[in-house]
C-alpha cells in the first residue's frame, strides 16, 4: 500500500479508509476471518488481473480506446431500446 501510495495509484482518502477500516476490524475482533477473505479473494484477483492485463494489451487499439469512453452512452441507448421493445426486465 506505501509503494502504490507514493506511486501516485492510490488516493490518500483510499489510504485513510483502509486504516480506519483495519483499526475497526481490530477493535471488533474480527480478525480470525482475514485468512478466509484471503482465500475467497483470490480468484477474484485473479480474474480482476487478468482483465486488466488484457485492457492494457487492447488500449493501443484506437477503436478499444474509443469503445471504452463512450459504453454509458451505448449502455442508455441499449437499456432505452429495450423499454420501448417492450423488454423492460431484460
Amino acid at each position: 500500500m506505501v509503494g502504490a501510495y507514493c506511486a501516485n495509484q492510490v488516493a490518500a482518502r483510499e489510504v485513510a479508509a483502509l486504516i480506519v477500516q483495519g483499526v475497526g476490524r481490530l477493535r471488533r475482533g474480527r480478525t480470525r476471518f482475514d485468512l478466509l477473505w484471503v482465500f475467497w479473494a483470490i480468484p477474484w484477483d485473479f480474474i480482476r488481473g487478468l482483465c486488466h492485463a488484457i485492457g492494457r494489451r487492447l488500449a493501443w487499439i484506437p477503436t478499444v480506446r474509443f469503445a471504452w469512453r463512450i459504453r454509458l452512452v451505448v449502455g442508455a441507448v441499449a437499456v432505452v431500446l429495450e423499454a420501448q421493445g417492450g423488454r423492460w426486465a431484460s
